[in-house]
């Protein structure tokens, strides 16, 4: 999954109304460090990516949208 910064509380809603489990605070360290975060749906890691170098621009015209739980992501 791919996440704009400026969207990463309403993803943040849409992966905890879905069921994954994720520590919000390091969440936002992750995403500004390391340009990704992790959350969990039971045995399942979800890795979530945020553009942080231009590879992420030229993946972005590729995306798709996905709704979880009725949220666009």
């Amino acid at each position: 999954m791919w996440v704009e910064p400026e969207r990463l509380a309403l993803a943040f809603a849409a992966l905890e109304s879905a069921g994954v489990t994720l520590d919000r605070e390091r969440a936002w360290a992750d995403a500004d460090a390391r340009g990704l975060f992790v959350g969990r749906h039971g045995e399942y890691r979800i890795d979530v990516f945020v553009p942080s170098i231009p590879f992420y621009a030229e993946a972005q015209h590729r995306r798709i949208r996905v709704r979880i739980a009725g949220h666009d992501t």
